[in-house]
């Protein structure tokens, strides 16, 4: 990990009140992106560091709920990490992955 700090931190990083992101794009985790309904466009979690305010948090976590429509955000979260199980599950068996329990070494039954 690093630390950057200089006075100019936040014209460097934030210029106009903007973050300056840089994305690959090759598909890393694109299944926790897509699962939300939302498009993939590239994969940002390489290009630190990322400057996130509080105020975000609490907007995304709405936009989790309401995507889930769960009680709360806890029981969304939970069903957001079930589509990007499933979803990975799905995306890998078009490739002719199997999952854990499909694979013959495995000791789970098939």
């Amino acid at each position: 990990d690093v630390v950057i700090h200089t006075p100019r931190v936040e014209e460097l990083l934030m210029p106009h009140g903007l973050p300056v992101m840089f994305a690959r794009r090759t598909q890393q985790n694109s299944m926790e992106t897509m699962s939300l309904g939302l498009d993939w466009v590239g994969e940002f979690m390489d290009t630190f560091p990322q400057l996130v305010r509080p105020a975000h948090l609490q907007h995304f976590r709405e936009f989790v709920q309401a995507s889930f429509g769960g009680s709360n955000f806890l029981a969304s979260y939970y069903a957001w990490r079930v589509a990007i199980e499933e979803a990975a599950l799905l995306h890998g068996k078009s490739y002719g992955y199997l999952s854990a329990g499909e694979c013959p070494q495995s000791s789970f039954p098939v």
